[in-house]
């Protein structure tokens, strides 16, 4: 693996994801971790091997970024690791299936494969729908107003009940529409937001998978990278 000058998988990661993007993968060890993980009294195996061991506690408790933090530490400190690259190795495999599944689930609903563009067009419509919710709402509220408004008190001569009688049946069905639209949009607008999460998932498992790739890519054809040292 090592048949060129080790290539800085910091340098490397932050020049293909941009500074901003690739930030939060590069925070290294949390600093509680720093002092039991790393000794200066060992070798760069023997912390690496305790990285890995930390790595895995962060897949455990469910934290990818985490994990990816320890793991670009652990390999720029000991590219030879196996233990670390395995681990890399196999977080590519699964990944990769979580990515075909969620893929084909969004296809199901009829979105196309570019995620990002799926994510661009599905926050359109939660905006839309909601100025609609909101413009629909207005109108419903001025209507039971009109309505409560025009209401004859015990007190009034009978017209105006006659008054009331026409105009309640002129307004009735037409909050009865705007309150079965409101529920059918806002039942709607929870189908989005579930699809929207869906999507940025996808984009978050596409992330981690373009990082492992590359972690592996650097790792095997460091000769690829050469221009980053």
């Amino acid at each position: 693996m090592r048949q060129f000058k080790t290539i800085s998988l910091r340098r490397a990661i932050q020049s293909n994801l941009g500074k901003t993007r690739s930030e939060k993968y590069l925070k290294g060890l949390d600093k509680t971790d720093m002092v039991v993980l790393i000794s200066p009294r060992m070798t760069d195996r023997e912390n690496s091997n305790n990285i890995y061991q930390g790595t895995l506690t962060k897949l455990v408790e469910g934290n990818m970024e985490k994990a990816i933090n320890y793991m670009v530490t652990g390999l720029d400190l000991d590219r030879d690791n196996k233990l670390l690259f395995s681990l890399c190795k196999n977080l590519v495999y699964s990944l990769n299936k979580q990515v075909e599944d969620n893929s084909d689930q969004l296809q199901r609903h009829r979105y196309s494969e570019d995620a990002e563009m799926n994510k661009n067009i599905i926050k359109l419509k939660i905006d839309e729908l909601a100025k609609t919710i909101e413009k629909e709402s207005q109108r419903l509220d001025k209507l039971e107003k009109e309505l409560i408004e025009s209401k004859p008190n015990f007190l009034s001569v009978n017209k105006f009940f006659v008054t009331y009688q026409i105009k309640k049946k002129i307004l009735k069905p037409q909050i009865k529409e705007l309150k079965n639209s409101d529920n059918m949009n806002k039942e709607e607008m929870i189908d989005l937001q579930t699809e929207l999460k869906k999507v940025e998932k996808l984009l978050t498992l596409e992330e981690y998978l373009k990082i492992l790739g590359l972690i592996m890519e650097v790792c095997i054809f460091p000769s690829r990278f050469e221009t980053l040292i």
